[in-house]
Order: structure tokens, then sequence, then C-alpha cells
């Protein structure tokens, strides 16, 4: 989350609606509004590989969503951008990749349908919601 944005909702990956759009388990109720951006983040912990103490998490952003449907209790995100998943080939240079080659960006329910276009997106993947704050004009 930049410094232009705040935080408006975290909940969780919920369906695959279609190959480009998401939902997920939070929605007008909790404030998410339809042009809102959700990311699907993956949470990795870091551990102390000497004395086992957890040391904090890094949030990688997998999947980033403009909200194009806020329900009450659920939203549908449609994808803007990812990180592929990659079978066989480094995330890394699949990424790279992808920048290079604009194609159709797909979600995919599972990992053997994985691809360098599309992304494994299970139920109950992180996912927080942001919005941009208004700037109001001065003049």
């Amino acid at each position: 989350m930049n410094k232009d944005e705040v935080e408006v909702a975290v909940g969780k990956s919920a369906t695959i609606v279609s190959p480009s759009q998401l939902a997920i388990n939070v929605g007008a109720a909790n404030g998410v509004r339809v042009g809102d951006a959700a990311k699907v983040r993956r949470i990795v912990k870091v551990t102390d590989p000497d004395t086992g103490e957890e040391l904090g998490e890094v949030h990688l952003t997998r999947v980033s969503l403009r909200i194009s449907i806020a329900a009450d209790s659920f939203s549908v995100g449609t994808v803007t951008d990812f990180v592929p998943s990659a079978s066989g080939v480094s995330s890394i240079a699949a990424a790279l990749e992808s920048t290079r080659v604009r194609r159709r960006k797909t979600l995919v329910g599972s990992e053997f349908e994985a691809s360098d276009v599309s992304v494994y997106v299970t139920p109950g993947e992180s996912v927080v919601v942001t919005r941009a704050l208004e700037v109001e004009d001065d003049s």
C-alpha cells in the first residue's frame, strides 16, 4: 500500500467467477466500493534459522484487481495485473517475460492449468482492498 491510498478492508479470495474475475468475501458492508483496488497476497513468514524466532512477515502481491461489483457481503474484482504461476519456469523469469508481452491475464483454479499468462488462486488467500485518497482542490 502506498501513502496515497487507505486500507478499506481485509478479506479472503472466495471464488473464481470467470478467467478474469475473482470474488472476495468482503463487500459494501465492509466499506468496499466499485472502483477500489484489491490485491491477493501471499504472506511469507520470516523465521530466524538459528533461534526459530518469528521475525515478521513479507506480503507479496500475486494478483491486482479493480472492484467491479460491490454487493453487501462480497465483491468481485477484475484482474489488472499479476505475477504468473509458472510450471517448471522460475516465477521471476515468468514475471519478467509477462512485462514484455501483454497477453490476456487469467485466473485458474488448478495448479495444473497455471502458465506464464495465468495465476493459480485458491479460496482463502489473503486479500486487501484499498482506495485512493481523495485530494481536495484548494483553488
